[in-house]
């Protein structure tokens, strides 16, 4: 009698009854292909969690809303730089497409992708290293807040002709040094997101009037507005977003037809922010996250200058500042360059 061999019938039995077991030992094409996704997501993850992809929901893809894995690559995503800087003035402009005026088709094409976004361009960010902070006035929020991300049109000064600019001593140099003469202006040294709305820094028929009492005499088509940099030591950015987000409501509600630019708070220099708790860049980038919070890329835009005058930590370059948080004169027409490569398209009243 010839005699069983127990072991094969049991690895048999086995086989049959785990067939994913079978499948993997003797189709290495399988395993191969399992292992492949596993290494795939787990870089994916990784990848992810250190902030240098982000998934971003594609509502433009052709067959239909997708998930993809988006590179943030300062290169590929630059903008013109400004006329006048040098090789090493413009680190980065953001996430946004910048279209030359003159080319009468892609203007046309911007104009109609701005009238299609009927869900706006939301405020996008990017992580970086969160840094613990022992400050009562703000946190590290571990991440940066990117330049609204729409179709921008490169504009001349005859788009700031319905412009009003708000804000403290940094928009009065802009009125100072810009060459924006055609350009409104409400500012005072020291003004705050506290006061802007209810300090008398507008001037109506000779009279000075607060700015909430100044917006029902005329409407504009665009409304910049800049402030944070006196708030570092004034209550929390919680509190500071609170405010920030009452005025922009007054200002849509009298200006209802206005876009309305958050412009993202300059940073300071190196030698001006080394060693103080309250006076830094990671407290403005603390404000500048939360302002932007509030954008909607419809009526209400952020917009960071930052990139045209900081070198590759962020701190502004000392060259560009007089007193370490002021640019000097001759620099401001960087600012002005940065906002006419960030002209909307004609909307109309919409």
């Amino acid at each position: 009698m010839k005699k069983r061999n127990l072991k094969f019938e049991e690895e048999q039995y086995n086989y049959g009854r785990f067939y994913p077991y079978w499948l993997f030992r003797d189709c290495k094409l399988v395993v191969m292909i399992v292992a492949s996704v596993v290494i795939f997501s787990i870089v994916s993850l990784v990848a992810t969690l250190i902030g240098k992809y982000q998934f971003h929901i594609g509502v433009d893809h052709p067959l239909f809303a997708s998930i993809l894995l988006k590179e943030y690559n300062d290169e590929s995503n630059s903008s013109v730089p400004p006329e006048g800087a040098d090789s090493d003035t413009v680190e980065s402009m953001g996430n946004n497409v910048v279209v030359s005026a003159d080319a009468s088709s892609d203007a046309a094409l911007a104009s109609s992708k701005a009238a299609l976004a009927d869900e706006g361009y939301p405020t996008e960010f990017i992580k970086v290293e969160k840094v613990k902070e022992n400050c009562p006035y703000y946190d590290d929020p571990g991440k940066i807040a990117l330049t609204t991300g729409c179709t921008y049109v490169e504009v001349g000064e005859e788009y700031f002709d319905d412009a009003l600019f708000i804000g403290d001593s940094r928009i009065e140099g802009l009125k100072d040094y810009s060459g924006l003469d055609n350009a409104a202006f409400y500012y005072s040294k020291g003004l705050t997101v506290y006061d802007m709305m209810t300090k008398k820094i507008a001037k109506v028929r000779g009279q000075r009037v607060t700015v909430n009492e100044a917006l029902k005499e005329k409407q504009y088509g665009k409304i910049y507005v800049m402030v944070g940099i006196n708030e570092l030591g004034i209550k929390t950015t919680k509190e500071y977003k609170k405010q920030y987000a009452k005025n922009l409501d007054k200002i849509e509600q009298l200006q209802p037809n206005a876009d309305i630019f958050i412009m993202g708070v300059m940073h300071m220099t190196r030698d001006y922010t080394n060693g103080n708790e309250v006076y830094n860049n990671t407290n403005i980038n603390d404000k500048n996250v939360a302002a932007a919070s509030l954008a909607d890329g419809l009526r209400r835009f952020y917009i960071d200058m930052n990139p045209i005058v900081t070198d590759k930590d962020g701190f502004v370059k000392k060259k560009y500042t007089w007193d370490g948080i002021h640019l000097k004169a001759e620099y401001y027409p960087l600012w002005v360059d940065f906002l006419k490569q960030h002209g909307l398209p004609d909307r109309g009243n919409q």
